[in-house]
């Protein structure tokens, strides 16, 4: 957790925020901040949310995970690679579930719920 603390100050400082700043800038209490960038606390959900709402062009895979991916996407450099079709193939039920049949049910909330009927 302190890397992604680190990498969150580093952002900050990319930005050019002091914690109170950010704070200020993300609506957020003071005094909350100043704990998790000193690193007593760990940041929260609802951190991560409000910096990927105050910095549209942040990376958040990058600023969690400490990918090789650049953080801003502004310093992105390569060109997509591209995807293949055996990639995004999707198998045939049949013969993956054999006579069996499955249902997957999209909520909008990104949930899903998936039904197996057998025969």
């Amino acid at each position: 957790m302190d890397d992604v603390i680190n990498r969150i100050k580093i952002w900050a400082n990319v930005k050019g925020l002091s914690p109170a700043d950010l704070a200020k800038n993300l609506q957020m209490n003071r005094s909350s901040v100043l704990h998790m960038m000193s690193g007593r606390n760990k940041p929260s959900l609802q951190f991560i949310v409000n910096i990927s709402r105050y910095d549209k062009d942040l990376d958040l895979r990058s600023l969690l995970t400490g990918s090789s991916q650049p953080i801003f996407l502004e310093d992105l450099t390569q060109t997509p690679t591209s995807i293949k079709a055996s990639d995004t193939a999707i198998p045939d039920v049949k013969e993956t579930l054999g006579a069996s049949a499955r249902m997957i049910v999209l909520k909008k909330d990104g949930t899903y719920e998936s039904y197996l009927k057998e025969e």
